[in-house]
């Protein structure tokens, strides 16, 4: 059966706290957690948390109990309701937390997903240390302990001694541990969510194993329907998606969506009258509208190279590895179906779409979208460098590459036709401002530091790369940097490139040090090892100062730090000498 190699170990945890474990594919997420539990040493009566970085997803819980946490900037997935197998399938680790109050942070490792493992449940390959004692206050009240443990002078000795050794934490047994994991085996039966509470309760009163979940929405697809119609619902099923998916309409598409759903469809193409229609009136207009070819060439100027592909193909379906993997315009209207079964995902296309699309979209109305997308392009890449600035300034670097005079009201109907995904920036006051600005004190800071220097003129090609690849040339610097990474790290060349795109972002977009070290604290490998090693730690701080030094940054119009505030090299050479230590979150 299908399974996954973790390995798990509690960051910044000297010497290493770790184990590595096979779980088996199919479980959800309040299962995964009681396996590394069990796994770790823990008891398992804290709350938990896993959360994906890169996709900016946690996954908990109680969300609704819980809500008062406020993690603004992820998306929240209910565990006992989320499958394991979407997200191990396509990263590369994640972060496991248990015990939000000492917060016992574990970075888990996705190193191999196995087809051929002959067990029906988890077990332990290797381990390394013991498990902390709970609720001891998390690693640094764990390592205080211990130093208290080895002094029988200390006058805290005697006291901790007798708590230690009446406490419930058990030393690791790896033969123990593994005949738990086996009891824990995924069985036939079937379940719908459930919380890890009632896993443990049906494991203790029943000695019930894990039962197989069943969650609806995700198992959208059996192997011998065809598309079914019950009333006003659909149930979408496949029969052999590995051939290709035949037969879906764009009607169908239409039909799974919600009123609320179809009302802003017609809003994104900015088509009236639709918010008073009863749902069947509506998907009735919108089957005609979305084909129409002034809607269809209107909105098609900005799709991807993959989505033009999809729909010049000769197949009507692509499989994909993630749902919005650069098909999100189609998908965000209903002019595709993103489905999946158990091992993959589809993004598919009606044929009366693909053929609307060869009868509207002509020779003439791709040289209009390649104009569209170049002048989306100049002012994506304006904000990005400057965060704030004048549409006027953004449609001279227009002109000065491309010899195309656009004028600043033609520019607000332009942006109108943009749809939101693609654009980076927003209009206030014929003003270009990056979205991630969005508090107004910010911006008059911005708009204060400006006034002291002219803006910097990037190159053509340096828009060109920013606005096709998301980052400025890899300078001397930067290809340091990412020398120091492959030499301290696990990374591959494309995963220490991506580290340094990422410093370079931070930095482009005012960062400090201490913002940077965070994340790679989340995103490098050998962060640990690095900053228990003095000299590698001043070695990655002078590659971090130099790369800040010259990143062309938005809070000083585009320009480095050196070219407008040139006193930052002597702050940098103080630094140096005195050997100071950079300050950043929990590390000295």
């Amino acid at each position: 059966m299908k399974a996954y190699q973790l390995k798990i170990q509690i960051q910044n945890s000297h010497p290493p706290i770790w184990r590595r474990i096979i779980v088996p594919a199919g479980l959800s997420f309040s299962q995964l957690s009681i396996l590394l539990n069990e796994a770790m040493g823990w008891c398992g009566y804290h709350l938990t948390s896993f959360e994906f970085y890169h996709q900016k997803i946690r996954i908990e819980e109680n969300l609704e109990e819980y809500d008062m946490w406020g993690w603004d900037e992820y998306e929240m997935l209910e565990a006992g309701e989320t499958l394991i197998d979407e997200f191990l399938d396509d990263e590369q680790w994640f972060t496991y937390i248990y015990d939000f109050g000492d917060y016992w942070k574990h970075r888990v490792t996705i190193e191999k997903v196995l087809t051929d493992y002959e067990n029906h449940y988890a077990q332990v390959l290797k381990y390394k240390g013991d498990t902390p004692y709970e609720d001891c206050g998390g690693l640094s009240g764990y390592y205080e302990l211990l130093e208290i443990l080895d002094d029988p002078k200390n006058p805290e000795y005697k006291e901790m001694k007798e708590w230690t050794k009446n406490h419930f934490t058990e030393e690791f047994d790896l033969e123990r541990v593994n005949a738990k994991l086996r009891s824990l085996y995924l069985s036939d039966k079937v379940s719908g969510p459930m919380t890890q509470k009632e896993i443990y309760e049906e494991i203790l009163t029943k000695s019930c194993p894990f039962r197989k979940i069943d969650v609806e929405a995700d198992l959208p697809f059996t192997d011998t329907k065809d598309w079914e119609k019950s009333g006003d619902e659909v149930e979408w099923t496949f029969r052999d998606m590995e051939n290709g998916v035949k037969n879906i309409t764009l009607r169908e598409i239409l039909e799974e969506c919600t009123k609320k759903e179809l009302v802003e469809t017609a809003k994104i193409l900015h088509l009236s009258g639709y918010s008073n229609l009863k749902k069947e009136k509506l998907i009735e207009h919108l089957c005609v509208d979305l084909l129409d070819r002034d809607v269809m060439r209107k909105y098609f100027r900005f799709l991807s190279k993959c989505e033009i592909e999809l729909l010049e193909g000769k197949e009507n379906h692509v499989e994909i590895e993630f749902q919005y993997e650069g098909y999100d315009t189609l998908l965000a209207v209903g002019y595709a179906l993103y489905q999946s079964d158990w091992a993959k995902g589809y993004v598919v296309i009606p044929e009366e779409v693909k053929k609307a699309y060869f009868r509207n979209c002509d020779d003439e109305w791709k040289k209009e979208a390649v104009c569209a997308k170049e002048l989306l392009m100049y002012l994506n890449c304006a904000a990005e460098i400057y965060g704030v600035c004048p549409m006027k300034k953004a449609l001279e670097l227009y002109q000065r590459d491309t010899g195309k005079i656009e004028n600043e009201f033609g520019m607000i109907r332009f942006y109108e036709d943009v749809p939101e995904n693609k654009k980076l920036f927003y209009i206030n006051e014929a003003k270009i401002v990056l979205k991630m600005i969005g508090e107004k004190s910010m911006i008059q800071e911005i708009l204060s530091m400006h006034k002291n220097f002219d803006y910097y003129d990037p190159t053509m090609e340096e828009i060109q790369l920013l606005g096709t690849k998301g980052y400025f040339l890899f300078d001397r610097e930067l290809n340091q940097l990412k020398k120091f990474f492959l030499k301290h790290g696990e990374e591959t060349t494309e995963d220490a490139e991506d580290l340094c795109k990422r410093v370079q972002f931070l930095f482009r977009i005012g960062g400090q040090i201490d913002d940077v070290m965070g994340m790679l604290e989340e995103c490098f490998m050998g962060f640990e090892e690095v900053v228990m090693n003095q000299k590698q730690m001043n070695a990655l701080l002078e590659k971090l100062f130099q790369v800040m030094q010259t990143t062309r940054t938005f809070v000083l119009r585009g320009h480095s730090p050196m070219e407008v505030m040139p006193e930052i090299a002597k702050v940098v050479e103080k630094q140096k000498s005195e050997n100071n230590v950079i300050p950043f979150p929990r590390k000295q």
